[in-house]
């Protein structure tokens, strides 16, 4: 409890205009940590698994073939 005594006492040598900013800031601070522990609460994704969408996606019959603009790299 030293520290909050410690704080009252700066927080009362301020201006009403800086209190305020300081109360701003306190309200920041609480948010965040209220976001910070939501997002460490929350569980995680499901994985995705494979072939969950059958027939979505076709690959193009000559996906495998070599290009014509690689062909000066090839044997």
């Amino acid at each position: 409890m030293l520290t909050t005594q410690q704080i009252y006492a700066q927080l009362y040598q301020l201006s009403e205009h800086s209190q305020a900013g300081v109360l701003h800031y306190i309200q920041f601070l609480v948010s965040q940590q209220k976001t910070h522990h939501l997002s460490r609460a929350s569980p995680q994704p499901k994985k995705r698994k494979f072939g969950s969408v059958p027939g979505k996606y076709q690959l193009a019959a000559d996906f495998d073939a070599p290009l014509e603009d690689f062909q000066e790299y090839l044997p």
